[in-house]
């Protein structure tokens, strides 16, 4: 019940707030964790594999606007909540 009543007043990612730009995402070197919702998950699962180089494999991968959203919001937090303040400590600032 809780949670009905959390998601009634949740608003829907706009296409403007869920642009990806492969080099944004890509370029980090650190880890990339992905939170992908049942839909994704179940319409990615039929999709082909393809093997692009020896020992590597592209998986294709369509992201709902929540989806690709939320995979920004993360990225931002991160730089702005972590790798900054990092920064910060390591340069004495």
């Amino acid at each position: 019940e809780w949670l009905k009543e959390r998601a009634k007043n949740a608003v829907i990612p706009v296409e403007e707030s869920a642009i990806m730009r492969p080099d944004h995402i890509f370029g980090d070197c650190g880890p990339m964790v992905i939170h992908i919702c049942h839909a994704c998950r179940k319409f990615n699962s039929s999709r082909p594999s393809k093997l692009v180089a020896e020992g590597m494999m592209e998986l294709p991968m369509a992201l709902c606007t929540v989806c690709r959203s939320h995979m920004n919001r993360q990225r931002s937090l991160k730089f702005f909540e972590y790798e900054l303040p990092s920064v910060k400590k390591s340069l004495n600032l």
